[in-house]
Order: structure tokens, then C-alpha cells, then sequence
């Protein structure tokens, strides 16, 4: 049978000729990549975890240190508020005649106008605000539709 393969050699016949690694060498660097890829996954898998357990720790300190950044603000305001108030119904009432009940009415009201108007304002601004952004939206579409189809909503209507 030595015979048979060193003359099927010697004579050029390609199924005598071995190709490759030996089927052990193989299958031992198929072993070595995938231990190799095992590795890296697991280091991602390693690297994302302790990415989302830090978004997830940035994330809880600020929802711990928004309310209380929230009512320590609020608070002051309210509290220096309240010091003009005071001085203010005080010193109105020494205006109108040592009467502190006139005063603190008289503040109490001046606050309520004051408030009355803010509010009104910002409705009134945030409004036409509002009223513009859409009508901007608005005609931002229609020129979309100009361009696309080569007519809009409008013109289509006022032909209907």
C-alpha cells in the first residue's frame, strides 16, 4: 500500500497530495479564537455593565439632588418674599398713620395685583409664542407640499 501512495505521489495525482493543517492543529486554533472572542465579549459585557451602573448612579443622584435643589430655592425666594413684604406693610403703616392693618392690606393687595399681571404676562407670552411656532410649523408644511406635489392644502381647498 506504500508503494501504491509513493507512486500516485511521484505520478502528480492531486488525491495522493495532503492539503492543509492536520485536522488536530485545527481544531486546537478554532479552540485558541474562541477562547480569544470569549474574552473579548466577556471585557464588552464587563465595560457596558459598568457603563449602565454608572448612567444608572448619575441618574439617581440627580433625581436625589433635584428636589432638594428645587425647595431650597423655592424656599429662599418665599423667604426673601416674605422680608419685603414685612418691610413693606411696616413701613406703609408708619406712612399712613400707625395703622399696621392698612399696611399689611395695602401689601397683601400690591402682592395680588403683582402676581395678577406675571401671570397674565407669561399666559399672554407663552400664547403667541405658541400661535407662532404653529403657524411657522404650518407654513413650513405647506412649502413641503409645494415642493413634493407641486400644489399645498390651501390651494387644493380654495379650488374645492
Amino acid at each position: 500500500m506504500n508503494e501504491n501512495f509513493e507512486e500516485a505521489k511521484t505520478a502528480g495525482d492531486p488525491s495522493a497530495e495532503t492539503t492543509g493543517p492536520p485536522a488536530g492543529e485545527g481544531l486546537q486554533e478554532l479552540t485558541e479564537r474562541l477562547g480569544e472572542v470569549s474574552a473579548y465579549l466577556s471585557l464588552y459585557l464587563e465595560t457596558q455593565r459598568d457603563r449602565l451602573q454608572i448612567a444608572v448612579r448619575k441618574g439617581l443622584w440627580g433625581l436625589a439632588i433635584f428636589p432638594i435643589t428645587v425647595v431650597l430655592i423655592a424656599g429662599s425666594i418665599l423667604i426673601s418674599l416674605g422680608f419685603i413684604a414685612y418691610g413693606t406693610a411696616t413701613g406703609l403703616s408708619q406712612v399712613l398713620g400707625d395703622r399696621p392693618w392698612l399696611g399689611f392690606l395695602l401689601t397683601g393687595l400690591l402682592f395680588l395685583i403683582l402676581l395678577a399681571l406675571i401671570v397674565s404676562y407669561t399666559v399672554k407670552i407663552k400664547g403667541s409664542k405658541g400661535v407662532e411656532k404653529r403657524r411657522q410649523e404650518w407654513e413650513g408644511e405647506l412649502a413641503s407640499q409645494r415642493k413634493r406635489f407641486g400644489h399645498d392644502a390651501e390651494e387644493r381647498a380654495a379650488q374645492a
